[in-house]
């Protein structure tokens, strides 16, 4: 600190103070943060769990099923083939999507099941991409990719059926 001359006496006047607070505070974030993964590391907590993958599953769907019937709708009220044709191609992206949100939460006794379907979905948006003018080659792509995630698909049914009834 540093001293100034106010008028009759000598004060102190604080210098540096807010650096100095501002540092102990991001020294206190920093082991905050350091704690938490520390916890969720040591405790096994990862946030995966029944819970959090229902109400992925749920609200996640919710929304995915809200973008395609409001898309749908739009499409029907134009009169406009282009815009169904576009809803149906953002298909498989949006499912990727969804599952690749889906995988981060999902316990790990489907977990695996999950990550296979989100990689489907996400070679068949890839393939569509690319064989978007050659469609007997998408077509067979397609097919390879789905019989591969076909016993994913079952096993998330299963799992979702049982955990997340209601």
């Amino acid at each position: 600190m540093t001293r100034s001359t106010h008028g009759l006496g000598e004060s102190p006047r604080p210098v540096a103070v807010i650096p100095r607070v501002i540092g102990v505070l991001v020294v206190l974030a920093a082991a905050a943060i350091v704690i938490v993964v520390a916890v969720r590391h040591f405790t096994g907590d990862s946030g995966r769990s029944v819970a959090a993958y229902c109400t992925t599953w749920k609200t996640e769907g919710q929304k995915l099923h809200a973008k395609w019937q409001a898309a749908q709708q739009q499409a029907q009220a134009s009169d406009d083939p282009f815009r169904s044709l576009t809803t149906v191609m953002g298909a498989p992206q949006d499912l990727a999507a969804f599952f690749r949100t889906l995988d981060r939460v999902a316990p790990d006794e489907v977990e695996p099941s999950v990550a296979d379907y989100q990689r489907a979905w996400q070679r068949t948006a890839d393939n569509l991409g690319a064989k978007a003018t050659d469609p007997i080659s998408f077509g067979l792509a397609q097919l390879s990719v789905m019989a591969q995630a076909g016993d994913a698909e079952q096993q998330i049914d299963r799992y979702t059926r049982t955990h997340c009834a209601g």
